[in-house]
């Protein structure tokens, strides 16, 4: 005897549903109510492990002005090429998935009235963001 494809799509719903709700939201880890109370966002984030796979990575932003240089980014150094990575249009750039070294950032703008730039030994550190503030043409 066969069984309806509705008694079969139910079947399935349910057992779906139970496996979805078997996971309590009790097995997540608790942050101290201190940090509740204290607003101390920095000690309840360290309860929760990162959405990204960018764990064990470093990254680097920075701002470089004029946008109207309309330049693009790489990073490198002896073993490692980023791709071109372009800024957003107030100008800033981040460079993510950079592994613990130190590298050479390398800004070429696509107009002409400005010139190529490196910043040499640029420290890149495992889980921090390396930040090179504002950067003038």
């Amino acid at each position: 005897m066969k069984t309806p494809n509705l008694l079969r799509s139910a079947a399935i719903l349910t057992l779906f549903s139970i496996v979805l709700f078997s996971c309590s939201k009790d097995a997540l880890p608790k942050p101290d109510s201190n940090d509740a109370k204290t607003g101390d966002v920095k000690n309840l984030k360290s309860h929760f492990a990162p959405a990204t796979d960018d764990v064990g990575y470093g990254e680097l932003q920075g701002l470089i002005t004029p946008v109207e240089a309309k330049y693009s980014v790489t990073v490198y150094n002896e073993f490692y090429r980023s791709e071109e990575v372009f800024p957003d249009e107030r100008g800033y750039v981040v460079v993510t998935k950079l592994e613990e070294g130190t590298y050479t950032v390398f800004v070429h703008p696509y107009n002409g009235d400005y010139r190529d730039f490196e910043i040499r030994d640029v420290r890149i550190v495992r889980d921090e963001i390396t930040d090179l503030g504002e950067i003038n043409f």
